[in-house]
């Protein structure tokens, strides 16, 4: 039976994994040659943002192992149309072992996520969605925004 809950700094090395597979799985250039530079950072953040709040993490627990986890990074914009509180989510790390897929471990995560935005006065939540995923983040209501761009320092 799997437990839902937040992670804690207890999880760290967890997730720190966890998100090397995630990004392993959809980019080129993430080898296990580079595991433990990448995985090092990542726990840096993961420290930092559960620690002050700025990243909530939740995870379920399926014995002693973490079956999936999913997180948002919280942050402020000025207050817009789309925003008027100016508290935005940005859902990240999603992620779950494959023999745990197809379950709807994943949905009752994001679900989570979506309640702690909302408990926060977020005003949207955005997200980089792989193409296998768009299906399920719009069944929950999430959908292509025109607008967004962005830029990358190099």
């Amino acid at each position: 039976m799997l437990i839902y809950r937040k992670a804690t700094i207890d999880d760290i090395d967890a997730l720190a994994k966890m998100r090397f597979e995630i990004l392993k799985e959809g980019s080129v250039g993430y080898g296990e040659d580079v595991r433990d530079k990448w995985e090092s950072g990542f726990k840096k953040f993961f420290m930092r943002a559960i620690t002050d709040g700025s990243f909530v993490s939740w995870v379920a627990v399926d014995g002693d192992r973490i079956a999936a986890t999913g997180g948002a990074s919280f942050f402020s914009i000025p207050p817009s149309k789309s925003s008027p509180t100016g508290t935005v989510a940005y859902l990240a790390n999603m992620y779950t072992y494959h023999e745990y897929r197809g379950q709807g471990i994943g949905t009752k995560i994001i679900k989570m996520a979506m309640e702690e935005a909302k408990s926060r006065g977020c005003g949207k939540i955005i997200l980089y969605a792989t193409k296998k995923a768009k299906k399920l983040y719009k069944k929950l209501g999430f959908y292509t925004d025109r607008y967004d761009m962005v830029y990358y320092f190099r």
